[in-house]
């Protein structure tokens, strides 16, 4: 999408309005038709997450198919970005907002992400996702929240983003193959469970000593084409190592249980194109990510908190008497994207979440989940030009498809349950 240049101070400055990852537009309208074989659970906010599937035992299991329709969203992104003529300091300023209604008649609508944060050369400060996160091995689908092993925090129950001082080490997003490292530390968010059956204290808090210390070391290679006459960077494949470590505590208002534990996590996660003969557009990928660690519940999409119960009901750690216990997990995730041409695609995915159990936790406690997606999408760019008014159509992008989603979740006790959704989806954006 074409910016606008403008002069502040003596200096040029672009700003540019491109909107939602992915489709580079300003503003999204999204319609989607659903069929559930179960009703999940509220948190969920219409998404599809393991963790929000009934199993025997809890409200709404084995409740019987429904349909909802999610209405239409909207997404924003405002960048104010100094161009790097002449040797000047890189100084890019973001601000997204993306908001889906999802008003059902059982669900509530949520803002699936908002990001503020400014960038200094290769310094970056302000609230957007972790570092720990890598985003771009996720293929494309239509659930809002993604695969349930995936590592961010942004989602209806984890939040939406975190506050974040990150440096990069020779940085290659000006398109550029090579190394890039990052080191940041980020907002702690403890979330903390009690024992079945535990007196919960009237006062307490959890708390960290330090802030979550993360760090990644990334390697890509690509090529460049011209793609509407300019050339563009095409990255072909990537590998990303990352690991955070993290101080859990909870203290009692009369400090009679006061007590810390140690987190910490790794991440391997890469993707690479196939068929690499072919026009980039047109051409076949793969990603994927394996996420192995103790109390790193936070970061892992199927395991967040909600925002009312992160104090009660986390997953990082348990508060078994007067001890924290750390809680191990492990969440592996590969997706496959096929290319049947310029306009259509397919997208299969898996994803597996375990949560390691501890003595005390409650039976309907978390333990693992499984995600499983394919679909099959159209899209094509869209430059209608009426007769009447001589002037551009609004709408830039168009998609449309449909998608089956299952989930299956196991609770301590041994209980399951399973969900089928299928979602037909009308988007376009300008």
């Amino acid at each position: 999408m074409e910016t606008d240049v403008y002069d502040i101070d003596g200096q040029k400055v672009r700003l540019s309005i491109p909107g939602f990852p992915n489709i580079g537009t300003s503003y999204v309208g999204r319609a989607a038709a659903i069929f559930d074989s179960t009703r999940l659970a509220d948190f969920s906010a219409g998404t599809f997450m393991p963790s929000a599937i009934p199993v025997q035992g809890e409200a709404f299991h084995d409740f019987g198919s429904r349909a909802m329709l999610q209405g239409s969203g909207s997404a924003a992104k405002v960048t104010l970005q100094q161009d790097d003529d002449n040797d000047l300091d890189k100084i890019r300023a973001e601000a997204t907002f993306i908001a889906e209604d999802l008003s059902t008649s059982e669900t509530d609508s949520f803002g699936l992400a908002t990001r503020v944060y400014l960038q200094y050369n290769n310094l970056v400060v302000g609230i957007t996702e972790t570092a720990f996160a890598d985003q771009d091995v996720t293929v494309p689908i239509f659930d809002l929240v993604g695969p349930n092993a995936t590592a961010t925090v942004l989602s209806p129950t984890g939040g939406s983003g975190q506050g974040r001082l990150s440096y990069y080490i020779d940085p290659y997003d000006t398109g550029k193959r090579g190394l890039l490292g990052n080191v940041s530390i980020e907002m702690p968010t403890p979330e903390i469970r009690f024992v079945s059956g535990a007196t919960i204290p009237t006062t307490f808090s959890t708390y960290s000593r330090v802030p979550d210390f993360i760090t990644t070391l990334r390697y890509g290679d690509g090529h460049t084409y011209c793609k509407n006459a300019k050339e563009t960077y095409n990255e072909v494949w990537h590998v990303q190592l990352g690991s955070v470590f993290r101080d859990l505590g909870l203290k009692n208002g009369d400090k009679s249980i006061d007590d810390n534990v140690f987190g910490w996590g790794l991440q391997l996660s890469g993707a690479t194109q196939l068929f690499t003969d072919r026009h980039p557009e047109c051409r076949d990928a793969i990603g994927f990510s394996v996420t192995v660690g103790e109390g790193i519940g936070h970061y892992i999409n199927d395991l967040h908190t909600t925002a009312t119960g992160q104090k009660t009901g986390g997953n990082d750690a348990i508060l078994n008497g007067g001890t924290l216990e750390v809680l191990p997990a492990q969440a592996y995730y590969v997706g496959y994207v096929h290319r049947w041409n310029r306009s259509w695609l397919s997208s299969v995915g898996y994803s597996h979440v375990r949560l390691d159990t501890a003595p005390g936790q409650v039976d309907k406690a978390y333990r693992w989940g499984d995600y499983t997606v394919v679909n099959l999408i159209y899209q094509r760019p869209l430059d209608v030009v009426p007769s009447s008014t001589g002037t551009p159509s609004p709408i830039k992008n168009f998609y449309t498809g449909v998608e089956y989603l299952f989930g299956r979740k196991e609770t301590v006790d041994g209980s399951t349950g399973d969900a089928h959704r299928v979602m037909f989806v009308v988007n376009f954006s300008k």
